[in-house]
């Protein structure tokens, strides 16, 4: 390696330590992506584009409605045939997805996951209740997601 490429890897590495990221510090879990969006124009200010359910390109609004952050407890369950994540949201970020449910409906929402629209729906109904449900999963997705989810859960936040 020459002078230049050991300098920058010194200064990389360097900066890791501060940050406490060195070799043999604990990293913290890696959190499983996820938000609820409205869908907008592709030409809306700030929209964001993500793959969708059948590979076409679905655009979100630049604030999401909720976000992993947002998520008390992660499970799985089975309905109509397919597996589902569960999402469980904390007080605050349920009566945000009630109130803007019942303001928007007939509009449209990206349950956005691991960088994907995995599922675009109509609003018909507001959303009652505390929780929100994905699909369609296989079993083994859904257990991986809810896993990684619940590691990231901070309790009582």
């Amino acid at each position: 390696m020459n002078t230049f490429g050991c300098a920058v890897l010194s200064a990389a590495l360097t900066a890791l330590a501060s940050m406490g990221m060195a070799s043999g510090a604990a990293a913290g879990p890696v959190c499983p992506t996820v938000e609820v969006a409205k869908v907008v124009a592709a030409d809306a200010g700030g929209a964001r584009l993500f793959p969708g359910p059948q590979g076409q390109g679905v655009s979100v609004a630049a604030s999401p409605i909720v976000t992993v952050h947002d998520v008390a407890k992660a499970d799985i369950s089975y309905a109509e045939g397919v597996w589902g994540l569960g999402l469980t949201l904390r007080p605050q970020a349920a009566e945000r997805i009630r109130a803007y449910t019942a303001a928007h409906v007939g509009e449209s929402l990206a349950f956005v996951v691991e960088g994907r629209a995995k599922m675009v729906a109509r609003v018909l109904d507001p959303i009652g209740g505390d929780g929100i449900w994905i699909s369609p999963y296989d079993k083994a997705q859904a257990q991986a997601l809810a896993a990684g989810i619940n590691a990231c859960v901070t309790p009582g936040a």
